[in-house]
Parts: structure tokens; C-alpha cells; sequence
């Protein structure tokens, strides 16, 4: 028999999630969400025994399959591989007057974009401005030895990735400067002379001397990026972040060896650094705040106040892992997310509901996919036009 109550059937969505459902399992949470979507107007005019009974009738409906199969099936294309989150498909639990998200492998007839209007996810783009002010475009770039510069050559791996790696054991003479920037719809992975690793977010950017020559390592970032520090107690690394709107101010992330995300873009309402390993220290002009693993720094760009909270550090970090984390974010949060990422722009009629979003979507899907998951929780509706998304209630 399958569960009744909310917290057996979050542990059947879950289940189905992780591809671990029977397929009677499958089809029961497929049957509950469409049933419920379909009745929801009419929902809100029953009264809860008659939800109990919409509800019981449904479990005994498919009582005997659950009873016969045993067999878990994995979902061609998992959507989610974690946690459970409230996302995409909406499962109406009438009975408690609740609503919870799971993960829609069925299509639908009025999908949201056509494949002929669809948009594509972003990818591995990157350019590098050298010293001399010279520009390789990463993407288009062959793998192999790219330039040398001082006594470091930029290698480019099969994977896409750039590393600096030391021509010989005499030491840089000069500081110069490179350049990776990422456009709308790009990241890019660098690993630096010290062996610091560094993965860049969409219209990001680092700046960063081409060997560590002096007492400590500084680099500049704008935008987003994952930062994975080398260890080296003789030399400190500090992230230096500008903030435009902190009176044009910079911000300075101090660590020795460490595993941190830093989220800076100009259009959101804080700056966040969050940490997964080690410690930091973020200061931003009389203020400084050490932080611990599982927290972060935020620094509000209206109050100007810099605070330490506990922190979502998977979803921090959910980008460089290859997906969206909705955790908690109202609609123009989550679409911001997916400006960057599709290199699209946004446009909203009507009035917008604020409620939040929950979830985890992979980046590897098309911009249409993303937006009927999106659609399907029923607070928000959208047409695609070329590479123009518009938000409607």
C-alpha cells in the first residue's frame, strides 16, 4: 500500500527522484500530480474529506501493481540527483493544503518554446587577455601550449581547461597580468601558477599575475567564481572584489588554503562568500568578518552592513557542479540565474507573484525545458521569443 500521509509520500517523491521507483511508484506520483493540476480551481472549494477520499481513491487505484513490481526503474534523463527540493512539477497534496515539487518526465503538447525557437545552454567560453594586451578566445582555441610568458606557459587540456605551468627553475622577473573573462552563457576553469584552481561563472572575470612573485597572492574577481587555494602559510591569498555600489569600494577575502564561493554580481543584493573549507577573513573598510566552514559573509549593498550567516553551501557551489539551485528565491532571482546562463533577455508582464522557488535543474538542459519545469509549479507562465523570455502571472 502506498503511503497516505505527507511525510511517506515526500519519501516516495524523493524515490522517484533518485530513479529508485517501481514503475506503478512512478506512475502513481505521475497520476497524483495530474489529476491534482487539472482540479486545482476546484480545488480550494473541497472540503478535506473529500480531498481524503479524491486522494484514498487513488491509492487503491494502483494498490495491486505496487503489490506485483518490485523491479526500481531509473529515468532516462534523472533531473535531480540530491536532495528533495520543491520544483517543476507540481504534486498538489490536497489533504494538508500543502504543495511540494518533483521532477516531470512526461511531455506535454503545449510545451513552453518549440525546438525551433529553443535556446541551447551555455558552455566552455572564455577569453584571455594577455600582458601585452593580446586576446585568445579559449573556446575557439586549440589544446596544447597556447603562449609563454614570463618563464610560465598557458597550456589548454583536452577538457577545456587552462593551467600555468612553470618553462624552467628561474624565477619570473616582472609581474605581469592576465585576464580570463567569461561572457553571458560561459565558464571557464584556470589553474594558477601556485596551483590554485579557480572556476568562473557566467560574465565573470579574474585578474591575476602570471607567477606570485611578492609576499602574498592577490588576485581581482568580478562576478562569480569557486576558488579551491593552494596551501602556503608564506604567502596569504586575498581575493580582492570591487563593489560599485559600496561607494566604490573593495572588498578583500584573506586565506591561506582554502575552499570558498564568492558571488559578486552588480545586480543582485549582497555579496556572498561562502566557505566549504578551511577559514577566511572578509573585510570591507572598518568592518571584517572571520567566518567558519558552513557559513557565509554577505555584505547587503543597501544597509552596506557586512554579516556572518549560516549558509547553503550546496547550493553555492551548484553551478560549478553543473546545475541551477533555486533554494528559497523568488521568480526574478531564479531568472537572473538563467540570463546569465542562456544569454537571455528577460521581460515581465503583469504582475509577478513573490512566492519562492525550491529546487535543482541540471544546466545541460535547453532554455524551453528549464521553463516548463519552471511553469509547472503554476506561479508563473512564459513565451520564448528568439532570445527574449517573457514572464507573465
Amino acid at each position: 500500500m502506498l503511503p497516505v500521509n505527507p511525510t511517506e509520500l515526500l519519501k516516495l517523491v524523493k524515490k522517484y527522484q533518485e530513479g529508485t521507483a517501481t514503475p506503478a511508484e512512478k506512475d502513481f506520483i505521475e497520476q497524483y500530480y495530474q489529476h491534482f493540476h487539472t482540479q486545482e480551481k476546484a480545488s480550494a472549494q473541497w472540503n478535506n474529506d473529500h480531498k481524503q477520499q479524491l486522494e484514498n481513491n487513488l491509492l487503491q487505484r494502483i494498490n495491486l501493481q505496487i503489490e506485483q513490481e518490485s523491479t526500481p526503474v531509473v529515468p532516462v534523463v534523472p533531473l535531480y540527483k540530491r536532495s528533495l527540493f520543491k520544483i517543476a512539477a507540481a504534486v498538489l497534496l490536497l489533504a494538508t493544503g500543502t504543495a511540494i515539487y518533483i521532477a516531470s518526465q512526461h511531455t506535454d503538447n503545449k510545451h513552453t518554446a518549440t525546438a525551433q525557437q529553443d535556446v541551447a545552454p551555455g558552455g566552455n567560453k572564455a577569453t584571455l587577455t594577455l600582458a601585452d594586451g593580446s586576446v585568445i578566445v579559449l573556446d575557439n582555441a586549440g589544446n596544447g601550449k597556447l603562449t609563454s610568458q614570463n618563464n610560465f606557459s598557458v597550456i589548454k587540456a583536452s577538457d577545456g581547461k587552462i593551467a600555468y605551468q612553470q618553462d624552467s627553475v628561474a624565477s619570473a622577473l616582472v609581474m605581469q597580468y592576465n585576464l580570463l573573462s567569461t561572457p553571458l552563457g560561459g565558464r571557464y576553469q584556470v589553474t594558477l601558477s601556485d596551483g590554485t584552481t579557480v572556476w568562473l561563472n557566467s560574465s565573470s572575470s579574474l585578474r591575476y599575475p602570471t607567477a606570485f612573485n611578492g609576499a602574498t597572492r592577490e588576485v581581482e574577481l568580478t562576478g562569480e567564481g569557486y576558488f579551491e587555494v593552494a596551501r602556503n602559510s608564506a604567502k596569504p591569498f586575498h581575493v580582492i572584489v570591487p563593489v560599485k555600489r559600496a561607494g566604490e569600494r573593495k572588498m578583500d577575502v584573506k586565506v591561506l588554503g582554502t575552499h570558498f564561493n564568492i558571488n559578486a554580481y552588480e545586480e543582485e543584493q549582497q555579496v556572498n562568500t561562502t566557505l566549504l573549507e578551511g577559514s577566511v577573513v572578509v573585510g570591507i573598510g572598518s568592518q571584517s568578518k572571520c567566518i567558519a566552514p558552513g557559513q557565509a559573509a554577505a555584505l547587503d549593498l543597501y544597509s552596506q552592513q557586512l554579516l556572518v550567516k549560516n549558509a547553503d553551501t550546496e547550493g553555492a557551489v551548484a553551478w560549478k557542479n553543473g546545475r541551477f539551485a533555486f533554494h528559497h528565491q523568488n521568480i526574478k532571482e531564479v531568472m537572473r540565474q538563467i540570463a546569465r546562463w542562456y544569454n537571455v533577455e528577460i521581460v515581465y508582464e503583469g504582475k509577478i507573484s513573490d512566492e519562492d522557488f525550491g529546487g535543482e535543474i541540471p544546466c545541460s538542459e535547453n532554455l524551453s525545458k528549464v521553463l516548463k519545469m519552471l511553469e509547472l509549479t503554476g506561479i508563473v507562465h512564459f513565451r520564448l521569443e528568439d532570445r527574449k523570455v517573457i514572464v507573465k502571472p
